[in-house]
């Protein structure tokens, strides 16, 4: 069990405590448990195999807190509540216990070997070739042999290959294209002024405020970017579009359209620039939510 990190201090209760985060390989599977003690003063609880969980208080409300076993309690199960000093602690915890599980999962590969039951196994040369002996000798009775097992992790190799290709393909192409937009639109920066979200006739629609501003001539603009519900993606403008109508409108080709008049006027060549940028790099999901 490789420690880490150990935190040494009070519980919300103000009972003293001495608790180690661990990472636990079993079974080359990765769990991250703590052990340690904690003293109420009467008497002193050790702490096993204790997990990160969500707890609740005698208000109900939600807190995080190490859940572990205990024999004086009538359930079997005691808790510690995580006091506000925990947290950095906390914080550096699941920091460490994620890096710790790149860095296994980096070293490990999961394959199917004979219906749907999976193995993994180390992606070390050198054990390798020992791994696939034991999995063959596992599936004996089968009539598994260590061809089969070999071929079943060179086809999963093969596909992870495929898979991490593809993964490659898909960034280098959404990373050209955020240059593309940002040497298209170079002249504007933009600002979110406001997230929110509001309920919708079906469900929830999503709201961002944005301000345009046109670095060559410090024109601004703003626009709600809206993703409403069984709708999509709509821009609307949060200033008015003529004169006698109320913010707001949509686009209609190069005119703004404005209920219940219609056409209102031209777009200006600046807020067609914004709202080319708004649709090619939205603020909120663009997509249809049903």
């Amino acid at each position: 069990m490789k420690a880490i990190k150990t935190y040494k201090g009070k519980t919300s209760k103000n009972a003293e405590v001495e608790i180690t985060a661990n990472f636990k390989d079993e079974f080359l599977r990765t769990n991250l448990v703590f052990t340690g003690w904690a003293d109420t003063g009467s008497k002193k609880i050790e702490i096993k195999d204790g997990e990160l969980r969500t707890l609740r208080d005698k208000d109900g409300n939600f807190l995080e807190g190490i859940k572990f076993s205990c024999s004086e309690s009538p359930d079997g199960t005691a808790s510690i509540k995580i006091t506000e000093d925990m947290q950095d602690w906390i914080k550096e915890v699941k920091q460490g216990y994620g890096a710790l599980q790149e860095e296994h999962f980096s070293h490990y590969h999961t394959f199917f070997v004979h219906g749907w039951e999976s193995h993994e196994v180390t992606i070390d040369d050198r054990k390798l070739e020992d791994e696939i002996k034991q999995i063959a000798k596992y599936y004996e009775i089968d009539g598994i042999t260590e061809e089969h097992v070999k071929e079943q992790f060179d086809k999963e190799i093969a596909k992870e290959k495929a898979r991490e290709e593809r993964k490659r393909i898909v960034k280098e192409k959404k990373q050209e294209e955020e240059k593309r937009i940002n040497e298209k639109y170079q002249h504007i920066e933009t600002e979110i002024l406001e997230r929110k979200t509001i309920k919708g006739g079906e469900g929830p629609d999503y709201i961002a405020i944005v301000k345009c501003k046109n670095k060559n001539t410090d024109e601004e603009l703003k626009f709600h970017c809206r993703n409403i519900f069984d709708v999509g993606y709509v821009i609307n403008p949060a200033y008015a579009v003529a004169e006698g109508v109320e913010p707001g409108g949509l686009r209609d080709g190069d005119y703004w359209n404005v209920y219940p008049t219609g056409k209102a006027r031209k777009l200006t060549d600046f807020e067609k620039d914004c709202l080319d940028l708004l649709s090619e790099k939205p603020p909120v999901f663009k997509e249809v939510r049903l």
